[in-house]
């Protein structure tokens, strides 16, 4: 019996958040609380997020505060620790979270970590990963080359964001795009940056979102949104699930 298929549509929002400092840096998570009630999105995928990290947040738990006041699952990962602080990314799904992991990845600069869940969307088993690559070429390439190798045997659908701080003509953002459609130059839209420079006006793309071929992709946006030193970019794509 050939099983009936449905398409149903998942939104994904990606921002490095910068510690929660908006452009002209103040604190402002209040900022992005208003934009993921705005856009309602089925998954946040967050860079730079602090559990009482920094003093201009006043060491707020982000993860948990964030989670509590938009209604989502959180997953954290840290990459860097002090004297009971933590600072790295985060998952937020509007759905339970069936599997999560995350660890830190290789390299000789400032520590990198990724979190990685998978959820049960509509049906249909769908993995998401959120990582921050790191401050070298050299670092980066070791990062990318394991995450997709720990990536290598998921068949499931996957979708992977972040902040990669490489242009997309990088070797590193060649690897992924070997496997994996980018998002946003799909809809060619690849000219858009997503780095706020200090003088306000948009720098290069350096932010991506990354998804199995077999996921498509409808819409995508660069958001006109100075809530950190970074725009948020949100992905509207439709994701196969079998008929109930």
């Amino acid at each position: 019996m050939v099983e009936s298929i449905q398409q149903t549509k998942c939104t994904v929002l990606s921002l490095n958040m910068h510690g929660g400092l908006n452009f002209n840096g103040k604190y402002d998570l209040d900022g992005l609380i208003k934009l993921i009630n705005k856009y309602q999105p089925d998954i946040v995928g967050l860079q730079e997020v602090g559990r009482k990290w920094l003093e201009a947040s006043n060491f707020a738990d982000i993860p948990g505060e964030l989670a509590l006041k938009v209604g989502m699952f959180p997953a954290f990962s840290v990459s860097l620790e002090r004297q009971e602080k933590y600072f790295g990314n985060l998952i937020l799904s509007r759905f339970p979270i069936l599997q999560s992991s995350m660890a830190t990845l290789p390299g000789a600069l400032e520590k990198r970590s990724y979190v990685w869940i998978k959820i049960n969307f509509l049906g249909s088993k769908v993995n998401f990963l959120v990582t921050h690559l790191g401050l070298s070429k050299s670092d980066r390439y070791l990062q990318a080359t394991r995450l997709l190798e720990l990536l290598k045997e998921e068949d499931e659908k996957v979708i992977i964001m972040g902040d990669f701080n490489e242009e997309d003509t990088a070797e590193v953002v060649g690897l992924f795009k070997a496997k994996y459609i980018d998002f946003q130059e799909k809809k060619g839209l690849k000219s858009q940056g997503t780095i706020i420079l200090p003088d306000g006006s948009i720098g290069a793309r350096i932010d991506y979102i990354f998804g199995s071929p077999i996921i498509y992709i409808n819409n995508f946006w660069v958001l006109n949104e100075k809530i950190s030193d970074h725009l948020p970019m949100l992905a509207e794509v439709f994701i196969k699930n079998p008929l109930k």
